[in-house]
Parts: structure tokens; sequence; C-alpha cells
């Protein structure tokens, strides 16, 4: 037994090692992000880290009350979790990892239970932003080179249209930033639903001295300026589509429960008005004037914007995206391409679910394997392996696409890679700041 491992007992209770989990690992494996989670009468004392020749140990000291001395004030039901970031001297390469009480910490299982573990990457023209949970930061796309960083908790944020930065601070306010500079550009009240291009989807309570009698009001803005464009008397319970053309509304409070409207989001237009007696659920996605859609009674389902005609996949796999005007869909056991005209199945790539995580962005399919620490291409049309690249073991990948260049983040780091080759083009460490170093 290693010391920092041995359990220590002191007055009113015990400090020992608690179990912890392997959260990320950097492309050159000199930094390691790990995570516990605890609660109840526990209390971390603190992490303790050993590096050794051919092993690096890790302590998470939690004190423990003793029966006899726990009240009130000792315990809670309040969840805690904390994270570490640990800066190794050497690469971790093949040494063992000794402390997180797993058979094989180097290589799994990773954990996905820990909250804010990952980081969301998207890209547009001039604009890298990278969303640490706690932290977000806009980057350089040609170099990563940070070029600021805010710090804000419960916000929320995603990357609009070209260079601009939505920044919702979940009870109303919506700020439209430049991503290049961080400056805010302008203001409005409302949620946020989604963008397109170089519009902003938003949903707010229409003003009470209104007369039209609706109480909520779906809005396009414009994301450079902030101006209004269009507003239809809708609910709030939209769904967003993928490729960013169209917008699913459901009850639609003017045409009853079960109605569902798609618009055109650049003008507002409604191309289709359909009653499919329940919502659809999922993420609508345009193939071909159609668009596809996941019904509970039916399963997939095809509605033309045209004429609003409904047709039924006869397919009840979940829908994932679209690409190449394939449909891509994911199950337990397995990824698959498949023809929108009758739902057959073009590709098929076994996956396990637990393991890897499969993104339909920027017109391409990618695998993710975290505890591999590989990301995989796949051309949509064939399934093809088009290349894998190594951007460091991780609980979580998250890709962005834009100009030639697919972005992977992890929670230690964000690697450019060519979207064509795989090839590594640099990588940068984006660890959050309010994590602890040894």
């Amino acid at each position: 037994m290693h010391p920092l491992l041995e359990v220590e007992a002191v007055q009113g209770g015990t400090v020992r090692p608690f179990e912890w989990q392997l959260v990320g690992v950097s492309p050159d494996e000199r930094t390691l992000v790990v995570g516990t989670s605890f609660g109840g009468c526990e209390r971390l004392e603190g992490w303790e880290v050993a590096e050794e020749g051919s092993r690096v140990v890790i302590a998470a000291r939690m004190f423990t009350h003793e029966a006899s001395s726990r009240d009130v004030s000792n315990c809670d039901d309040v969840g805690y979790e904390e994270r570490l970031t640990v800066e190794l001297d050497a690469p971790l390469g093949d040494r063992e990892l000794d402390g997180c009480q797993l058979a094989d910490c180097r290589h799994g299982p990773f954990t996905r239970t820990l909250v804010d573990v990952g980081h969301e990457v998207a890209a547009a023209e001039n604009a890298l932003v990278v969303n640490g949970g706690t932290e977000q930061w806009s980057l350089d796309p040609a170099d990563g080179i940070e070029r600021w960083r805010w710090t804000e908790r419960g916000m929320v944020w995603a990357l609009a249209g070209p260079s601009r930065l939505v920044r919702y601070d979940g009870n109303y306010g919506i700020d439209l930033l430049d991503a290049a500079t961080g400056d805010v550009r302008s203001s409005m009240t409302g949620t946020p639903v989604g963008f397109a291009g170089d519009t902003l989807v938003s949903c707010r309570e229409r003003d009470e001295d209104d007369p039209a009698g609706v109480a909520r009001v779906t809005e396009a803005r414009d994301l450079s300026t902030g101006d209004l464009r269009w507003a239809i008397d809708l609910g709030c319970d939209h769904e967003f589509g993928t490729d960013g053309v169209v917008v699913s509304f459901g009850g639609r409070q003017s045409g009853g429960p079960n109605q569902q409207t798609i618009v055109r989001i650049s003008d507002g237009t409604e191309l289709a008005r359909v009653d499919l007696g329940v919502q659809w659920g999922g993420v609508p996605v345009l193939v071909g004037g159609e668009v596809v859609v996941r019904h509970a009674g039916r399963g997939l389902i095809a509605i033309d914007v045209a004429t609003g005609d409904l047709r039924d996949l006869e397919l009840e796999v979940p829908l994932l995206g679209a690409a190449e005007e394939t449909l891509i869909a994911v199950d337990e056991t397995a990824l698959t391409g498949r023809s929108v005209a009758d739902g057959e199945v073009a590709w098929e790539i076994p996956v396990d679910l637990v393991q890897v995580r499969p993104i339909v962005t920027g017109g391409a399919v990618f695998v993710n394997d975290g505890a591999a620490g590989e990301v995989a291409r796949h051309d949509p049309t064939t399934g093809e392996l088009l290349w894998t690249a190594d951007v460091g073991r991780s609980s979580s990948i998250d890709i962005a696409v834009h100009d030639g260049l697919a972005y992977a983040a992890t929670p230690t780091s964000l690697v450019a890679l060519d979207h064509r080759t795989g090839e590594r083009r640099w990588w940068v460490p984006t660890v959050v700041d309010d994590t602890a170093s040894r």
C-alpha cells in the first residue's frame, strides 16, 4: 500500500482515500484532469499526488464523521463535485495510474456522471469559441492563441453566425457579443431557441398591454445589430433544425395543441403545417426538401415542406442527423446511414455507446472514442473510414468543423485537425482555471 492511500484516523472521524475518475488526458499526456463526487457526511480534505518512475499515485482525501459525532451541521443531502488538474513532470505513457480503484484507470471506463467535465466548441468565420462550463474563451482559429476569456457562472453560451456569441443569463436576458473581442454589441429579452446564418431565433412573453391575447411570441433578430426581422405568434415548444434552414414549432397556440408548423428562418415564411396527433421529438433534419422528424406513434416520418404531405419511413431508430442527403441513425449497437427515400441501410458501423459518441456536424460523420482518445471521420454516403486522429483520452469529445479544419474539444485540450486528412495542425490546453493544480 502506498502511503498516500493509507487510511488515517482522526478525532471525530476518518480520513480515507476516496474513489475518483479520470476525466481527461492531454495529447502530450502531461496534463491529467481527475474528478470525484461526494456528499452526505463526507468532506473533501484535499488531494495528494506522487509521481514516481513507474507510476503516478493520486489520492482524494475524504473525511467522514464517526456515527457518534454526526449531527445536522455535519451532514446534508447536497451533492458536491471537485476536480483536480495534475501537471506531470514526464508524460504518463505506460506508467501505472494508482489510486482510482479501477483495474486499469488509464484506459477507462471513463465516467460521464460529473457535470461540466467536457468542453463544447463552436467555429465560424474568424471565430473559435470554447465553452468550459465555468469559463468561456475565444481563440484564433488559425493557431489557437487565446483572444479573451470570460468567467461567469450560470451563463449559457453559443457561437452564432459570423463572429457572434450569444450569452444567456438564464433569466430572460440575451447579449450578442463580438466573438473576437468579447464586446457586447446588443442586448434583448427572451430565451434563445437557436440560430442559423446571421439570424437568432428566440422566444419571449408578449407585453402585458398587447391586445393580441397571445401569451408568447417567437422572434428572429439580426445577429449583427439585434434588429427584429420577424415575429410569429407561437408557443415556445420548439425544435431547431440541424441544418439551420427550418425550425419546427410544437403546440401552436392559435392552431391547437397538436398542430406543428415548419418555418423558414430567413424570413419567417410558413412552409408547412401538419396535425400529427402528438408532438414529435428529437431534432428535425432537412433532407432533399423534406423535414425528417421522430413521431411518438409512427417512428421516423418525412414532411414535404412544399405541400405538408407526410411520408412514413417505417423506422424506429433514433435519428442523429443528416449529411450528403443520407440519414444518420444510431442505436445501442450500430451507427447506420440510410436512404431518405425508403430508409434502407446503405452502411453500418458497430458502435458501443458506452464508450463512443457519434456526432454529425459540418456535413461529416465522426465517431469519438474517449477511452482510446481517438476521433474517426467516416464518409456519410458509404460509411468508409476516412481517417483517425489522436486527441487525448477523455470522458467527452466535441467536434466543430469550419474552413477546412475539424476542432476537437476535450476536458483538457482543443485540437485542430485537417478536415480532409486528420493531420494535427495545432493543439492548446483548455483547462478551466478554477480547478486545483499540483
